[in-house]
């Protein structure tokens, strides 16, 4: 029983280093997403930029993982000099702010994502119950070029 109670605690403690690792390594090389702002957003918009938007709440797992996975990726990208990444945290946001993004974007979960092209939304990009991943995002973004 002793032996069992080690291994599970050592099992824990190089997960718990493992995660540390991944955050710290996409930190260190700047590719950690860093949530803007709705009005961020919002300015983009009425300038008729182009950017890649993804609407997360803080507290949604999927978001959290999305962040750490696929949207890392699109920051190293080419993709993210022509589709700037806009990570927008909804419910850290003002609600009136809010309700007029996620009625641009008609949002209905998250994390979602859409790609934005002279100000104008595009349909949201489809990965299923998944979360996307950055082959999905290169996909999806492709459809438009």
């Amino acid at each position: 029983m002793k032996k069992m109670v080690i291994g599970l605690i050592s099992l824990l403690v190089v997960l718990i280093i493992t995660i540390i690792g991944i955050d710290i390594y996409n930190s260190a090389k700047g590719y950690k997403v860093e949530p803007k702002s709705a009005e961020v957003a919002l300015e983009q918009f009425a300038k008729g930029e182009d950017f890649l938007l993804v609407l997360g709440q803080s507290w949604c797992g999927g978001c959290k993982a999305y962040k750490k996975d696929a949207l890392p990726e699109y920051l190293k990208s080419d993709y993210n000099e022509q589709y700037p990444l806009i990570y927008v945290e909804l419910d850290e946001n003002p609600e009136s702010i809010r309700k007029t993004l996620t009625g641009i974007a008609n949002v209905t979960s998250t994390p979602t994502t859409y790609l934005v092209i002279d100000g104008q939304i595009q349909p949201k990009l489809e990965s299923g119950k998944y979360i996307p991943s950055f082959e999905q995002i290169e996909s999806y973004i492709e459809n438009y070029e």
